[in-house]
C-alpha cells in the first residue's frame, strides 16, 4: 500500500484460526510505504492474534497502522496485534464509540507515533518491550503488565501527552 486507505475485517471477522490480516512465511513480502491501513475488529477466540505481521521482506515508512474504526461493535474482542517487524505510526480509533483493547502480545517497534484515543486500552502484556521512535499521544489507556518496559528510543525529542501508568 502506497497510499490511499485500506480497512479489513469492517463486516466479519468468521474465522477464528486465522488472523484477520496476516502476511508470513516464505516469500511473503509487506510494502506500506503510505497511508493508512485499518482493522477494524479483533477475532472471537481469546488466544488466535488477529494482526500477524512476519513476512520474509518489508518496507514500513510514512504510514499509519490504524486499530479500530467507525465499524468496530460493541462488545468488540480484543484486537491482537503480533508484529515481528517495525511499524510506523499505530493508533487506534473510536470513532463507533465502542471501548476496545489493543493486546500487544510481542515486542513491538515503532518509527513513528503511537496515538491512543479516548476509550479504547492499548495493554502491552507481561515481559515485553516496546521500542518508540516517535511521539505518544495518549487519550486513553496505555497499560503495561509486569517486566515491561517502554523505550523512547528516538533520535531527536519525543513528546509524552496525556496520562500513563507505566509499571517495570
Amino acid at each position: 500500500q502506497s497510499g490511499g486507505t485500506a480497512i479489513f475485517a469492517e463486516n466479519s471477522a468468521p474465522v477464528t484460526n486465522r488472523g484477520v490480516f496476516e502476511i508470513l512465511g516464505s516469500g511473503s513480502e509487506f510494502l506500506h510505504t503510505g497511508g493508512d491501513l485499518h482493522i477494524t475488529k479483533g477475532l472471537n477466540s481469546g488466544s488466535s492474534n488477529s494482526v500477524i505481521l512476519q513476512p520474509e521482506t518489508y518496507n514500513v515508512t510514512n504510514s499509519t497502522f490504524t486499530l479500530g474504526s467507525l465499524y468496530t461493535p460493541a462488545s468488540s474482542p480484543d484486537i491482537r496485534l503480533l508484529s515481528d517487524i517495525p511499524l510506523n505510526n499505530l493508533k487506534t480509533d473510536n470513532s463507533s464509540g465502542n471501548f476496545f483493547d489493543v493486546r500487544l502480545v510481542d515486542d513491538l517497534t515503532l518509527t513513528g507515533d503511537l496515538e491512543i484515543v479516548s476509550n479504547t486500552r492499548i495493554i502491552q502484556m507481561a515481559n515485553l518491550d516496546l521500542f518508540l521512535a516517535g511521539d505518544l499521544i495518549n487519550n486513553g489507556i496505555l497499560f503495561t503488565v509486569v517486566n515491561t518496559t517502554l523505550y523512547l528510543n528516538g533520535t531527536n525529542d519525543q513528546t509524552f501527552f496525556g496520562n500513563s501508568n507505566l509499571y517495570n
